[in-house]
This record gives structure tokens, sequence and C-alpha cells, in this order.
């Protein structure tokens, strides 16, 4: 697959740039300070959530969540019909209860936060990466909790329609159609997820796909 050569939308450089301020400044102990306005709040709130995804570090990725969780909470409090900061309170505070691994404790911590979830959905139905949470969630739990294939299926085949260059969505999305018997679809979706990863630096979602490639190559000899 050839990758498209694009020059970087500026945002986009300005979106990294920061993500690399932010992980240079905890070795030094603090945060960048920014104007305080709600859209630099939920700016940041997403710096920090990707340079905790991108952290080794447990400590200092729990930091980077909690700071993104008070930004995207204080948002709320001036505009609580604010989609972005529902789903940046949900990614944040559930990235921190997931970061301490799998468990019941962590299963009672991330119930109540898919409030904030829904409550992104219900202001904004096409909020993208929420569509793609909602669809994840879906596909992973059992049934007997709530779990709809189907539903995951529609939720996520929406999600890459709004954002077709999402890895993680891309690669749900291979997961839900294999579970649904459509191997090519599966494959494509699991490349498209490993050529949008490796683009972004998604370690985690590339090895992820590789691995569902490997799976799915090794099941058809």
């Amino acid at each position: 697959m050839k990758d498209h050569q694009q020059l970087p939308h500026p945002r986009g450089v300005a979106f990294f740039a920061l993500t690399a301020l932010v992980c240079a400044s905890l070795l030094v102990g603090a945060l960048p300070a920014l104007a305080s306005s709600g859209e630099d709040h939920l700016y940041r709130a997403r710096s920090y959530i990707r340079a905790a995804e991108l952290c080794d570090s447990v400590q200092l990725k729990d930091r980077l969540y909690r700071e993104a969780e008070e930004l995207a909470r204080e948002v709320l409090l001036e505009n609580p019909g604010e989609a972005d900061a529902h789903f940046l309170l949900f990614a944040s505070a559930g990235g921190r209860a997931m970061a301490k691994g799998p468990g019941l404790s962590t299963v009672l911590q991330m119930s109540p936060l898919r409030r904030h979830l829904d409550a992104a959905l219900e202001i904004n139905p096409q909020h993208a990466h929420a569509l793609s949470v909602k669809g994840g969630i879906l596909l992973g739990l059992p049934r007997l909790l709530g779990g709809n294939l189907d539903k995951a299926l529609a939720y996520l085949k929406r999600a890459v329609e709004l954002n077709p260059t999402g890895a993680n969505t891309r690669l749900s999305l291979a997961r839900a159609l294999l579970k649904k018997g459509d191997r090519n679809g599966a494959k494509l979706n699991a490349q498209l997820a490993g050529h949008y990863a490796s683009l972004t630096k998604r370690t985690p979602v590339l090895v992820a796909a590789d691995k569902l490639l490997n799976s799915l190559d090794g099941s058809s000899t």
C-alpha cells in the first residue's frame, strides 16, 4: 500500500508539537500553560490524552489523564452542552481507570463514566470519536452485559464514514467484521488500521493490526 505524500495540516503540526512539549515538560515537573478559553482547554485536554497514550510511565500517564479530566470538567461547568468536553472527560477518566489494568474495579469505575459518552452523542450524533468508542464498547461487552455486534457495526461504520483515517476505529471495525464473518472486510480494515497507525505513531494499534492480519493470513492457509 502506497503512502499518500501530503503536507501536514498546520493544526496537526501544532498538536504534535504541543504533545512533545507536554512530554518534555513532565521531565522537569511542569505542564505548559496556555490561554484559559474553553477551546484551549479542550485542545490541551486532547494533547494530554495523546501524550498519556504515548507515555510508558504509569505515574506520568495518570497525571496526564488527571490534567485532561480537570480541563474537561472546567469546560462543562461553563458549558454543559459541549459534546467534546463530555467525550474528553470520558476518555481521560476512562483512560486512568484502564491504565490500572483489567478487573472488577476498572469495570465499576467505567460504568458511571458512560453517561458522558452518551451525552456527547446526544448533543452531537455525528461525533466520530464518540461513535467509535461506543461501537468498541458494544463490540467488547458480552451480550449479557449489553454487548451487541450489529449495533457495534452500525456505530463503527458511521465513525469510519466521518473519520476514515481513524486507526483505532478501523481496527475495531476489522474485529467486528471478522465476528460477522466478513474476512475480506476485516483484512482491508486491519491493513488500513496499520497504515494510519504507522502515520500517527500509534504503536499499540499497529501491533494489534499486524497481529490480526497475521491471524487472518495464518487461518487462510
